[in-house]
């Protein structure tokens, strides 16, 4: 991975709840899956870039678990209630000029998935170094 793809996915990764968004055509293809901090706004934001290109966007957490679901530019499933009144007041908001639709950090969750292969990787060579200097601080007390 190269410097600037570690910087947008940690930029992606900087938020409280950070989740996945997946796309799929007006034809059901699924298209693209992308990772962003899922507060109120950014959701808006999302939903309101896709509402006319998309046939469905669901957004789930880290674990797959769905949080709000939008069928043809509609919401129609989401996780609570207070969140679905956050979206849609904030969709509204947009709509009528209010306010510009958010702008935020997002990779794809290709990118996001290689970034964290990465970090592991790192935390497995770590593990090994330390075993291998434990290893060999036990083997110089012994006297081997």
């Amino acid at each position: 991975m190269t410097m600037d793809e570690i910087n947008q996915v940690e930029r992606a990764m900087d938020g409280f709840y950070v989740g996945y968004a997946t796309v799929s055509s007006l034809k059901g293809i699924r298209t693209q899956q992308y990772v962003f901090n899922m507060t109120p706004e950014n959701i808006t934001g999302f939903l309101y870039t896709w509402k006319d290109r998309a046939g469905q966007v669901l957004l789930t957490d880290m674990l797959d678990r769905p949080l709000l679901k939008m069928e043809s530019g509609c919401i129609t499933q989401c996780k609570t209630k207070e969140l679905k009144d956050q979206v849609v007041s904030l969709l509204d908001a947009i709509r009528t000029g209010h306010m510009p639709p958010a702008k935020f950090p997002m990779v794809t969750r290709e990118l996001f998935q290689a970034y964290i292969d990465m970090e592991e990787e790192m935390v497995a060579r770590a593990e090994v170094d330390a075993l291998a200097r434990e290893e060999q601080k036990a083997a110089l007390e012994m006297g081997l």
